[in-house]
């Protein structure tokens, strides 16, 4: 069950620490949140809501997101990504973030 606190406490910190745990653990991840979501839309909610959605993207755009004004025009800055070189991961993305939708 994806909506238990504590599987959700646990995907959430892979997805924090792709760097600990590989891109291969990671890609599994990423596989099972695509799948679950596809097929049980009403999921979605609770991946938004327990802020692992934000951790995915956080592993995708990087963390390090920082927003000051210059000029008076907001420049943001971004880090590197936190994606590890697994082509597994690499595929399973874009059904991540199509099922996020």
């Amino acid at each position: 069950q994806l909506r238990k606190p504590e599987l959700l406490q646990v995907l959430t910190d892979i997805m924090d620490n792709v760097n600990c745990y590989g891109g291969v653990l990671a890609a599994l991840v990423a596989t099972l949140l695509s799948d679950v979501m596809n097929s049980d839309p009403q999921i979605v909610h609770d991946v938004h809501s327990s802020g692992l959605a934000k951790s995915f993207f956080d592993m995708i755009l990087g963390k390090d997101i920082e927003s000051r004004t210059s000029l008076g025009e907001t420049v943001e800055t971004w880090s590197e990504p936190l994606i590890e070189p697994s082509a597994e991961l690499i595929m399973a993305i874009p059904n991540v973030i199509s099922a996020l939708s």
